[in-house]
């Protein structure tokens, strides 16, 4: 089996042979700092025929595969500094204002975002509060507040709620 990158400037071509029999073999890729990349291939012995795709949003495109797929594309980090939207649906946002932030998070879209991933904690000492549509934590509330640096929230999406999967924010 093969794994090749493709339309990344620096990785075009390249390609990283494994072992011809690999099972729950956990597979890191990085690509360089201010590098991207469209997709990522696995392909067969042939070197030639595709056994999967993955788009770097963490999507099976060519869901070709037997067996089990696990893992993802690390997110990078948004850290938001004031009052405002939270961008991301899986990875982390890092709240870092230096007086209280009140941000919002939009809710998740039912089936198209279940299972996506979020974790906010803060780095700060305030106040900071994410709100959500009405109901949209753990189907029953809306406010996550944090009160310290290292509070946190993580949060898994499933039919347009976020529920917690760790938390020592106060819901309300």
């Amino acid at each position: 089996m093969s794994i090749i990158f493709r339309g990344t400037p620096g990785y075009m071509g390249k390609v990283v042979t494994t072992p011809a029999h690999v099972d729950d073999v956990p597979l890191t890729v990085q690509t360089l700092q201010g590098q991207t990349a469209d997709t990522l291939d696995i392909l067969a012995s042939d070197g030639e025929t595709v056994l999967a795709k993955f788009d770097f949003g963490g999507n099976l495109t060519s869901p070709t595969l037997n067996g089990q797929v696990v893992g993802g594309v690390q997110d990078t980090v948004e850290a938001i500094a004031a009052a405002g939207a939270i961008a991301n649906k899986t990875g982390s946002v890092a709240i870092t204002g230096t007086a209280a932030v009140a941000a919002t998070l939009a809710s998740p879209t039912a089936t198209v975002d279940d299972g996506k991933r979020l974790t906010i904690y803060c780095t700060t000492t305030f106040a900071h509060t994410v709100t959500t549509p009405t109901n949209g934590i753990n189907g029953n509330k809306h406010i996550a507040t944090f009160a310290a640096a290292g509070d946190h929230i993580a949060l898994e999406a499933y039919q347009g709620v976020w529920y917690t999967i760790d938390n020592n924010t106060t819901l309300s």
